[in-house]
């Protein structure tokens, strides 16, 4: 066996725990009936093999186990049609117990040693299904009683002369393929000519023939014969004196010995990944210092844990001897563990989505360091547990995109739903950035999305909708584009030496920010510092000027004295210092977990008054804190830049009068707001349109509407939402 080895290869030491460990490990990728078959095939050939061993021990047989991985099996190609069964059809129920899930019906015939020996130990009580339910079969031909005949339990008991009922252990019946078997035939015959011609291992289901197929075959000298055998096995089993006892203790202490490994090795992976801890290394060979987390993880337990302390040791002198050892170690097994562990838990959140019925989908994709481009994908859903109402949102993994167009990015999605079982018809809202491709309403992948579901609404992103409102907002005015490029280069300059970062602290006691345009709250992290020292600024600059610095440090302070020592940037220094901290303010309100949507307008029709109502005030304000500003600190107020001469049409004589330049501040910095104002208004409406479609839930309106303001709202939500009849909502929203 190769060390990167499979998860068959672990199903191979594990049949059934009682732990959920176990049961991530044996739900690997095979069905039941795989797992076991494949198990006791294995456990066969290599008792076989033991058995024509002419000389040596039990430690030696163990040993050659050991070197051998018990993976013989692997090298011979399995054809019975169990072994091709779908990985995606293990259920958790079937994962479970394997043995008992393993219906009489699919046994192969011949049994293995190891399944029939398992099988025995278990008792024929587990699969005889003495309740039922039992499948009914049509009779040929025409009879006055009826077609359809079903088999009774009563049958599974056997009356004696004195009237007493014993039950008969050897009638199983198989509740897949609908028959009665004979346990001890199907579990010991050998022969090909009788496995297909006995219908109590083939199939008996002639329920009008029972009386007296039955009496028949429990009186004939074949079943007589593997009644006995399996009771001969039966009892030796329990007093551990069959043929093979030492080896079956040996290969059950194998078993036993590397469940605990690979407990110990699930338990690490569990802990590494908690922690979100790396698991590898640079260098993992023997001769390196640092392993990795998980090797070395290891290798620390083996000093305190004597599973692991013997694992290392036989590991260490298989290599000394220049073997290659079973080690479970290598990068392939963490990952096997990795995904078994994820597969588990993502198995888990669908089903809680499931149970919740309805959901909400929200995807963002971004280029990861190899620059391939894959989407996040979240699900939103409401858990209800023990009376407590919980949102929850769950990360389910990543989506390798396609294509950027929004047709590709559209079936992406569709796929992955339909992969994790999720109906979109069952989705009720979208969530996705503010890009053309992800929200546009004509053919945007929201569109698309709405198309093939109606009410599966958009709601936008409030935060980030505000972010594009101030990015578009500046970027529309060049005085303004030219103010924050100044804070940017007031950051650039101080941050790029540490002796300029020091005089910074010293001076002004604080340190300036940086911009970030996908955070805008961020611009006011940067505007705050300045504006409230921006006199020891320019003192921290003008010791940067000074002789005794070098010629960069002289020049880039000499160049960014002159930008921020003028009229234009200090007018939009405290206008963006009063209108950013209100955004700010809005911004972190947004965050806020568990606000709802009701909270959201809200708060943005507030931000949204207070630009309208101040925009006046804050530019006369503006304009006054640079024109004191400028006087104290003898800064020159008039421009020197150079005018502008309009471009006129051919035969136009008419003369622009122009503005003065504090004429011309005033007027960027008014377009500069009102164009944040558009933008917030534009971006408010789609949220307006949400939350009318559910103001019926409002706590305003129920609290303040009356019955017939009520019933208009009810209206307008089953308008799209037609799962509930107006007349059942009415009494409901009176509730609340």
């Amino acid at each position: 066996m190769s060390v990167a080895s499979t998860s068959k290869d672990i199903s191979f030491f594990m049949i059934k725990q009682n732990s959920t460990e176990d049961n991530l490990i044996c739900a690997a990728d095979l069905t039941p009936a795989h797992k076991v078959v494949k198990h006791h095939q294995s456990q066969s050939r290599t008792r076989r093999g033991r058995r024509r061993q002419k000389e040596g021990g039990l430690e030696k047989e163990i040993e050659e186990e050991n070197e051998d991985g018990g993976n013989g099996g692997d090298k011979e190609e399995d054809t019975h049609p169990l072994l091709c069964s779908d990985p995606e059809s293990d259920t958790p129920e079937e994962s479970e117990d394997l043995l008992l899930n393993f219906d009489v019906g699919n046994w192969p015939i011949p049994v293995p040693d190891g399944l029939r020996t398992e099988i025995i130990r278990r008792g024929s009580e587990n699969f005889q299904h003495l309740e039922g339910p039992f499948g009914a079969v049509q009779k040929p031909g025409e009879n006055p009683k009826g077609h359809t005949r079903q088999l009774n339990s009563n049958w599974f008991y056997k009356q004696l002369p004195s009237g007493e009922k014993i039950l008969r252990k050897w009638m199983v019946y198989s509740t897949e393929k609908k028959s009665l078997f004979c346990f001890c035939c199907k579990l010991f015959d050998n022969n090909d000519i009788q496995a297909t011609t006995s219908s109590f291992i083939t199939g008996f289901n002639s329920w009008w023939k029972l009386n007296p197929k039955v009496s028949d075959h429990e009186s004939s000298e074949f079943h007589v014969n593997n009644f006995e055998k399996w009771k001969t096995l039966e009892a030796g089993l329990l007093k551990k004196k069959t043929i093979d006892a030492a080896h079956q203790d040996g290969m059950e202490r194998e078993r036993k010995k590397w469940r605990d490994i690979l407990h110990r090795l699930l338990d690490i992976t569990l802990f590494l990944s908690k922690q979100n801890l790396p698991f590898r290394g640079h260098r993992e060979d023997i001769d390196s210092d640092n392993r990795g987390n998980f090797l070395e993880l290891v290798n620390l337990l083996s000093h305190y844990d004597p599973v692991l302390k013997e694992h290392s040791i036989r590991l260490q002198q298989s290599l000394e001897a220049g073997m290659i050892p079973v080690s479970y170690l290598s990068p392939a097994v963490q990952n096997e563990f990795i995904s078994l562990l994820g597969n588990a838990v993502k198995k888990e959140i669908i089903s809680e989505i499931k149970k919740a019925k309805y959901f909400g989908i929200l995807f963002d994709s971004t280029p990861d360091i190899s620059h391939t481009e894959q989407m996040s994908q979240v699900i939103r859903y409401v858990k209800i547990e023990n009376r407590k109402v919980e949102v929850k949102e769950s990360f389910l993994g990543f989506i390798p995109l396609s294509g950027k167009k929004a047709h590709d990015i559209t079936e992406d999605i569709l796929q992955s739903l339909a992969k994790d079982g999720l109906d979109i018809k069952l989705c009720r809202s979208q969530g996705y950035d503010n890009a053309t491709t992800m929200s546009g309403v004509h053919t945007g992948v929201q569109k698309r999305i709405k198309e093939q579901n109606p009410k599966a609404i958009v709601v936008p992103c409030a935060n980030h909708s505000l972010n594009l409102c101030g990015v578009h907002a500046f970027g529309s005015v060049p005085v303004c584009v030219t103010f924050f490029g100044t804070l940017e280069c007031v950051y650039n300059m101080f941050s790029c030496s540490t002796h300029r970062w020091q005089v910074l602290k010293e001076t002004v006691g604080v340190t300036v920010k940086r911009l970030c345009d996908t955070r805008w709250s961020a611009h006011h992290d940067a505007v705050k510092p300045i504006f409230k020292n921006f006199k020891k600024l320019v003192d921290a600059v003008d010791k940067l000027c000074d002789a005794s610095e070098n010629l960069d440090t002289r020049g880039a302070a000499e160049l960014l004295m002159k930008n921020i020592c003028n009229f234009n940037f200090l007018c939009f220094l405290h206008l963006w210092y009063h209108i950013l901290q209100e955004v700010n303010h809005a911004q972190k309100y947004l965050q806020i977990q568990g606000i709802s949507l009701e909270k959201c307008v809200l708060e943005l029709r507030t931000l949204k008054s207070f630009v309208e109502e101040s925009r006046e005030e804050l530019v006369n304000k503006s304009l006054e804190y640079a024109t004191t500003t400028c006087g104290e600190m003898n800064i020159d107020i008039e421009s020197r830049n150079r005018k502008r001469v309009k471009k006129m049409m051919p035969g136009e004589n008419a003369q622009d009068a122009g503005l003065t330049p504090q004429q011309e501040l005033k007027r960027s910095m008014l377009e500069c707001i009102d164009k944040f104002h558009v933008e917030l208004e534009k971006r408010l409406t789609s949220m307006n349109d949400v939350y009318e479609q559910f103001a019926v839930v409002h706590s305003e309106n129920l609290v303040r509407s009356n019955d017939e303001t009520i019933i208009t709202h009810i209206h307008q939500f089953t308008a799209t939402h037609n799962d509930l009849e107006e007349d059942e909502m009415l009494p409901e929203v009176k509730r609340l």
